[in-house]
């Protein structure tokens, strides 16, 4: 039975790939705003714009406006010093929780007009006894919300969730081919 489900997960997760790829027919110059996957450390720093704030050997992180927002904007590299992924984080500190909520849905319209209809779009209560949606709620870590686009070569997760009375706004883009080798990986291994 184990066997059974994952090979049902491996065609699954084929499937999908699939269908994203052929499902995706407009042509993008970039992945990422003047980014493509695959680009080593050298290029993207010479193509980003943004303010150097940090440098690695996994990443290089900037201060950069987006979609008139202040941010952190992550590449993240692998042991090739290649780039496989990015993480905005929206540079927030509001007393009023619920800004964080009307800043998601704001978000979500930008990305929603830039990408389709998300193929997810989630809202999990964490003990499975629904409240009602606010800011407070998700500073204390009883909802996440989540949303997920993706193109032909790209994963995109919009996130909003709190933990210890923090909330953190971020986006998260992952090449779709490395996203999904490793879960293929991860299958291969249970």
């Amino acid at each position: 039975m184990k066997q059974f489900r994952k090979g049902f997960v491996i065609v699954l997760l084929m499937m999908i790939m699939i269908i994203l790829q052929v499902g995706y027919a407009l042509s993008q110059e970039y992945d990422f705003r003047a980014i493509n996957w695959w680009m080593t450390r050298d290029e993207v720093i010479a193509s980003e714009q943004g303010e150097l704030l940090l440098e690695d050997e996994k990443m290089v992180a900037y201060a950069v406006e987006i979609i008139n927002m202040e941010t952190f904007l992550v590449y993240y590299f692998d042991e090739r010093d290649v780039l496989w992924g990015s993480t905005v984080l929206f540079r927030h500190d509001y007393s009023d929780p619920d800004l964080y909520l009307d800043d998601f849905v704001y978000v979500k319209e930008v990305l929603t007009q830039k990408y389709g209809e998300p193929f997810i779009d989630d809202v999990r209560w964490l003990d499975d006894i629904e409240r009602e949606e606010s800011g407070e709620e998700v500073k204390l870590g009883n909802v996440r919300y989540s949303t997920f686009w993706s193109t032909e070569t790209t994963l995109i997760n919009l996130i909003l969730e709190g933990e210890d009375r923090q909330i953190l706004l971020s986006i998260d883009y992952c090449n779709l081919d490395y996203y999904l080798s490793g879960l293929l990986e991860e299958l291969g291994e249970g």
